[in-house]
């Protein structure tokens, strides 16, 4: 990516933090500072809790009875948002504000370069968000930095698959797209029910996470959420090595195959 657009987006960073410190200086932005720091750490301490709980406070606090639900439950969250941007997504793929055409459009910086450069502001966004998740919501995973690496990657694969998309239909013409569009969506829907007839068929007294646990084990169920298993596993992971090292490599390795998608498409 050209230097240039590195340093803009060092220039808009630093600009975007020194506006929200300015913020703090009036008494609306210290009152939502203030409520926002107090929710955290709120947050925070609910979930670090202490060993005089009582019993049924340990139980919810075991972090094998919380971590099993989180994997077998997320595959379906993220095949959801992805189905979800698909359906609403329209206009431009890749959003551009005015300044950014007037300026960026005409100047020496090729398709891809622009591309990485509003890829650095998904990334951060994600970091971010996945920081949250990593302090907030730890006992979900299989710890901090696997709730860290879950939830980026996640994140991560989510706005690429969206943009990919977006892109797809702009490369394509938009009638066809639409058409494309709607039987994709038709043919998720198709797997879906196929994949839970035999599940509702067996009865669903069973609770939701066993009747979504026999929905994985169909063939059409298992093929639909292979890739989301992954960014799952790695949220989940209870170990650094092999276990993050191994599921954080290939949910990282999908994400750079959308980027490449994305980039040379």
């Amino acid at each position: 990516m050209d230097r240039a657009l590195l340093k803009l987006f060092r220039l808009r960073m630093y600009g975007g933090l020194r506006r929200r410190l300015h913020q703090l200086k009036t008494p609306r932005g210290l009152v939502f500072f203030l409520v926002g720091v107090a929710v955290l750490a709120f947050c925070v301490s609910a979930g670090s809790l202490g060993s005089g709980a009582d019993e049924a406070t340990r139980v919810l606090a075991n972090q094998d009875t919380l971590r099993r639900p989180a994997r077998e439950v997320m595959p379906f969250f993220l095949l959801a948002a992805c189905v979800v941007t698909i359906a609403t997504t329209s206009g431009p793929a890749i959003y551009f504000s005015p300044a950014e055409i007037n300026f960026l459009f005409a100047g020496p910086f090729g398709r891809r370069s622009l591309l990485l450069y509003k890829f650095l502001f998904f990334v951060t966004g994600a970091a971010v968000s996945g920081l949250l998740v990593a302090v907030l919501l730890p006992q979900y995973a299989g710890g901090r930095v696997a709730a860290f690496a879950g939830a980026f990657l996640s994140l991560v694969f989510i706005q690429l698959f969206s943009v990919s998309v977006g892109l797809v239909g702009q490369i394509i013409a938009e009638r066809t797209y639409a058409r494309l569009r709607r039987w994709l969506l038709l043919s998720v829907a198709a797997a879906v029910a196929l994949g839970s007839w035999p599940v509702l068929v067996s009865g669903m007294d069973r609770g939701l996470t066993a009747m979504l646990g026999s929905f994985r084990a169909t063939l059409i169920g298992g093929g639909l959420l292979a890739p989301f298993e992954v960014f799952a596993m790695t949220f989940s992971a209870e170990r650094i090595y092999p276990d993050l090292l191994l599921w954080g490599s290939a949910a990282l390795a999908i994400d750079a195959a959308l980027l490449g998608a994305m980039i040379w498409a």
